[in-house]
C-alpha cells in the first residue's frame, strides 16, 4: 500500500493518471510520461502508465494502444511477473472488448503461463472476431496444439485456415503454417501410417488460392504419390501434369510421370518421359538413374553406361557441393549442421550407387 501511495503522485505530476475534475492529457504526452518513467528505471510506475496509455487509445489509436501493451510484456515477462502481467493485460482488455489486439496479448500471456485451453479459445476469438485478418491467431492455434501427439489433426486443420485466412503468402507466418500443415502431413504417413489423413491435409491445401503456383505444384504432387502407391495411376498422372503445369521448370515433376507410367506398364512412354525431364533440367540426376535403369534391364549394357557415367559425374558434383557446404557450416546450428550432414550421406550413397551400376553396365 505505501509504495501504491508514493507512485499516485509521480503518475499525476508526470499526467499519466488526472487529478479529479481535471482533462487527461493528449496521448502522446502520456506516452511520453511512461517512456520516461521506464528510462528511470520505474518500474512498477511505468507498467501502471503504460497501461494507463493501452486504456485510454481508442480504435483509431490502436497503434499506440498496442504498443503500450507490448511495453508492459517487456517490462514484465523477463522477471516471470506473469500473474501481475496478466491482471494488467486483463484491465486493458476491459476497454478494448472484442478488439483482436488486446485479446492477443491476453492469449500470450495465457500460453506463458502454460494455461493452453484457455489461450486456444482465446486465439479463437481472435479469429471470430477479426476473420481475414486472424490468420496468425490460427497459427498460434495450431503452434499449441501440434504439442500434443493426439490433437495433431486438429493443429494442422488450424494451420491450413491459417494459410486460408492470410491476404497472400508474404507473411513469415503464413509460409511456416504451410510448412507445418505439410510436415503434419508427412508424420501422418511416416509415423502414424494415416495416408488417410495425409491425402486430407494435401487436398484441404490444394484448394487454397493463396498458394503460389509453385507451392500449388508440390501439393499436386504429394497427392499424386499417394495415388501412385495405391496403384490410381490415371489420377496420379492428372496431378502431375496439373503440377508441370504449374511449375514447368521442376523436372521432379516431369520424373515422377515417368515412374507412374513404368508402373502403368508404359516403359516406353516412361523413357519419352525421363528424356523430356532432361530437357528441362539436365542435372536431374533421379531422371538420368532411371534411365539408365531401363536400358540396363533392357539388355543395352552400352547405352546404360552412357547413363551412368552421366549420372556418376553429376553424383561426384553434389557430392563435392555437399562437403563444401558441411565444412562451411562449422559452428552453425546443430540442426543446419544434421541437414548438411544427411545431404552430404545421400549424395556419398548416390556416387557409390552410380559406380555400382556401372561396373555391372560394363560387364554386361
Amino acid at each position: 500500500m505505501r509504495t501504491w501511495m508514493l507512485t499516485i503522485p509521480a503518475l499525476i505530476f508526470l499526467g499519466v493518471l488526472p487529478v479529479l475534475g481535471q482533462e487527461q492529457p493528449p496521448l502522446d504526452e502520456a506516452i511520453r510520461a511512461a517512456e520516461g518513467l521506464e528510462a528511470a528505471g520505474k518500474t512498477a510506475e511505468a507498467v501502471e502508465a503504460w497501461k494507463q496509455v493501452a486504456i485510454r487509445a481508442t480504435r483509431e489509436q490502436a497503434v499506440e494502444g498496442h504498443r503500450a501493451a507490448g511495453r508492459i510484456l517487456a517490462l514484465l515477462k523477463p522477471a516471470g511477473r506473469f500473474e501481475e502481467l496478466e491482471v494488467a493485460v486483463r484491465d486493458v482488455l476491459q476497454a478494448h472488448t472484442g478488439e483482436a489486439w488486446a485479446l492477443g496479448y491476453l492469449a500470450i500471456v495465457q500460453q506463458e503461463r502454460g494455461k493452453t485451453a484457455e489461450a486456444v479459445e482465446t486465439f479463437g476469438k481472435i479469429v471470430a472476431l477479426a476473420g481475414p485478418e486472424s490468420g496468425w491467431a490460427s497459427h498460434n492455434i495450431g503452434l499449441i496444439l501440434e504439442r500434443d501427439p493426439g490433437k495433431k489433426l486438429e493443429a494442422a486443420d488450424a494451420f491450413v485456415n491459417a494459410v486460408r485466412l492470410a491476404p497472400d503468402m508474404k507473411s513469415a507466418w503464413a509460409g511456416q503454417a504451410l510448412f507445418k500443415a505439410e510436415y503434419i502431413a508427412w508424420e501422418m504417413v511416416d509415423f502414424y501410417k494415416r495416408s488417410d489423413a495425409a491425402r486430407g491435409i494435401w487436398e484441404a491445401l490444394r484448394a487454397l488460392p493463396q498458394l503460389e503456383p509453385a507451392q500449388r505444384g508440390y501439393v499436386c504432387l504429394r497427392i499424386a504419390v499417394e495415388d501412385y502407391q495405391q496403384a490410381r495411376f490415371p489420377e496420379a498422372e492428372a496431378l502431375l501434369k496439373k503440377a508441370m503445369e504449374l511449375d514447368p521448370a521442376n523436372a521432379e515433376y516431369v520424373s515422377n510421370l515417368g515412374l507412374v507410367y513404368l508402373s502403368w506398364g508404359l516403359p516406353e512412354k516412361a523413357r519419352d518421359t525421363w528424356l523430356r525431364a532432361l530437357e528441362v533440367d539436365p542435372a536431374y540426376a533421379d531422371a538420368v538413374e532411371n534411365l539408365a535403369i531401363w536400358h540396363m534391364k533392357r539388355g543395352d549394357g552400352l547405352k546404360a553406361a552412357e547413363y551412368f557415367s552421366r549420372g556418376l559425374e553429376l553424383a561426384v558434383k553434389a557430392l563435392l557441393k555437399a562437403a563444401e557446404a558441411l565444412a562451411a557450416a562449422s559452428g552453425s546450428d546443430s540442426t543446419r549442421v544434421k541437414n548438411l550432414t544427411e545431404a552430404w550421406n545421400l549424395a556419398r550413397l548416390r556416387v557409390f550407387r552410380f559406380e555400382t551400376y556401372l561396373r555391372k553396365s560394363v560387364k554386361s
